[in-house]
Parts: C-alpha cells; sequence; structure tokens
C-alpha cells in the first residue's frame, strides 16, 4: 500500500490555496512526494512534503477575498476606448444604416415617453379628493329605439332615495348646470361654469372654502358661492382683505342672491370646474320641473361605506327608477370616480 502524504498539510494547503489551482498544485506534490518516499524514504519525504507546501503559499495561489477580485476584464478603460473607437467607426462606416437606427430609437423612446406621461396624467385625476376611492357617480343605461345609450344624468330625486334605502349609502350629492350674467355692484361677469349643488357637495369633494363655513352655506335659496377668480374679478387681487362675505349679487338682473362664501379654485385635475356656485335650493325655487322623476338634470354621487360590497349594491340599485319612476327600461349602474 503506498505511502499517503501529511493530511494536515493537504489540509493547510485547501486552506490557503486557490480553488481553480488546488487540485493541479495537489497532484503534483503528491506525485512528488511518492518519488521522494523511494529515492529518501518516508519521513524525509514527509518533511520535505511539507517544505513544499508550506512554499506554495505564494500570492499567486492564495485565496482572494470577493471584494479583492480584478474587474471583469471588458470594464478595464482601455477595453472601453476600444469598443467606443470600433462602435463609431461601425456607425461612421454606414451612415445610412446608423442614421436610421438612431432615428428610430428616438421616435421609440420619444413616443415611450409621450404615452407614460399621458397615462400618469390620466391616472392624476381627481385624486386630490380626500374619499376619491369611495366615491362613485350614478349613470343611466337608457334603452333607445337604436339601442342602449350611456347617460350620464339622472332626475333630482333619486338621490334622496339612495340614501334612504339603502344602508351602503354614506352620503349623496347632485351637481347641475346653470348659467347667467352676474352683478356686482357696476362690475358683471358672464360665469363660464356655473353649477347648482347640494351642500354636502363641500364634504363629498374636497373643494375647501376659503371664506365662509361648509356647515353654513346654502341653507337658503338666495346664496351664492364664488371661486377665488371670480372674487379677484369682482373685488380686485386684494380680495382676501375685504370683508366680502354678505355682499349683494344679481343674477340675470332680476333674482338678489347673497355672497356665502370663497371656495378655492377646483385643481387642473378635476374633472368638475365651476367658477360659480348655487344652492339646489334656487333651482327647486325657479325652475321647480327640473327637480321632478321624468326630467334627467343633475349628476348624481354616492359616497360608499367602506365595507359595501360594490357588485351587490350595484345590482340593488339598478331598478331604482322602476320602482320610483315607474321607468321599467333604464337600469342605473355606477363609474368610479
Amino acid at each position: 500500500m503506498p505511502t499517503a502524504p501529511p493530511k494536515l498539510a493537504d489540509r493547510l494547503l485547501g486552506l490557503f490555496c486557490a480553488p481553480h489551482r488546488l487540485e493541479e498544485v495537489q497532484g503534483d506534490l503528491h506525485e512528488e512526494f511518492a518519488y521522494q518516499v523511494q529515492r529518501m524514504g518516508e519521513r524525509r519525504a514527509r518533511w520535505r512534503y511539507w517544505r513544499d507546501v508550506l512554499g506554495f503559499i505564494k500570492p499567486f495561489a492564495i485565496k482572494r477575498k470577493p471584494e479583492s477580485t480584478l474587474s471583469p476584464f471588458f470594464l478595464y478603460p482601455d477595453m472601453l476606448r476600444s469598443y467606443l473607437k470600433i462602435s463609431l467607426r461601425s456607425l461612421w462606416k454606414n451612415k445610412v444604416y446608423s442614421g436610421i437606427n438612431v432615428a428610430g430609437l428616438s421616435v421609440g423612446l420619444a413616443c415611450c415617453l409621450a404615452i407614460g406621461l399621458y397615462i400618469t396624467d390620466e391616472l392624476s385625476y381627481d385624486r386630490f379628493n380626500t374619499h376619491y376611492d369611495s366615491i362613485y357617480r350614478v349613470v343611466e343605461k337608457q334603452k333607445q329605439a337604436d339601442g342602449l345609450y350611456n347617460v350620464a344624468v339622472t332626475p333630482a330625486p333619486l338621490a334622496p332615495t339612495l340614501t334612504n334605502d339603502f344602508p351602503e349609502v354614506r352620503q349623496t350629492t347632485r351637481i347641475g348646470r346653470w348659467s347667467g350674467l352676474l352683478t356686482q355692484g357696476r362690475q358683471s361677469a358672464e360665469a363660464t361654469d356655473m353649477l347648482i349643488v347640494d351642500p354636502s357637495f363641500f364634504t363629498l369633494f374636497s373643494f375647501p372654502l376659503v371664506r365662509g363655513n361648509v356647515r353654513n352655506v346654502f341653507l337658503s335659496a338666495n346664496e351664492v358661492i364664488i371661486s377665488e377668480s371670480m372674487a379677484e374679478r369682482f373685488f380686485g387681487p386684494d380680495w382676501a382683505k375685504i370683508a366680502i362675505l354678505g355682499k349683494p349679487f344679481l343674477l340675470n338682473r332680476e333674482h338678489t342672491l347673497t355672497l356665502a362664501g370663497v371656495v378655492k379654485n377646483a385643481p387642473n385635475h378635476s374633472h368638475i370646474q365651476f367658477d360659480v356656485l348655487l344652492p339646489l335650493k334656487y333651482q327647486e325655487r325657479y325652475d321647480p320641473w327640473s327637480n321632478k322623476w321624468n326630467s334627467n338634470n343633475y349628476h348624481t354621487y354616492v359616497r360608499l361605506r367602506p365595507e359595501t360590497n360594490l357588485v351587490s349594491f350595484a345590482e340593488k340599485i339598478q331598478l331604482q327608477l322602476k320602482r320610483y319612476a315607474n321607468d321599467k327600461e333604464t337600469m342605473l349602474e355606477l363609474q368610479p370616480l
């Protein structure tokens, strides 16, 4: 049976020698050990083996820590410069082909950037509202002679019935459109966006009043709220320093209104835009027909409770118009804000 070299020396070699060199070095040492055993005897061969093992513990063979390893050859500065020169020469040699590729890449990147900006802009709408994820607009799917149509407006009495009939509904508000000339003293302005709203408009949506109190506004039919931009138009850039609440306004030169508040301008990323807000009681007084079941004049919004099963609730409200307005053809649906 051949004599084996010292195991302890082999372990020491395994601890210090680089893995990719260990097998080669150890094989050479074992062959040399076998030869020396025959030439000078086992004892002297063991001493020589230890000397040879210690002699192989050199910088080129010692294991290195991962962080001390050299960078891959292709990351050397010289190699990077070489790659850059080759690329530039290739581009210059094939000018037309390179131009087409660069132009195509530029157009592709520009399109991706434009699409990304568009999507970001679309997804940012109405997110400023505190409860945007639980607010829905109630819309109609009307059956007509030539098919089904999606209609955004609903009858005025719908909102109170939703509040009374369904415990899932925490809050409702209605928004209608109006128009007219608003006059204060010698200053007149045609409102670009004049809305008719419920008092709950200010608590369901996040449109804060900078003047006035949301708890005390729209308690009567003869009140009006204007935006900051309209306040500046009527009272000048220093309107905030003037006591303007309670000032009289004329609507269409016939109805006297009292200024009950100033609302912060609607953000650009809001689908609801307004200059002037009138209370729903105003339309109930001067246009009673608009508040009947057979008149679709309002956008109806509901805020649902967090635990609401949306699918189940949507099914429940489908026949609400059939129940109150004897409308068997029109179905109600929910549209997330």
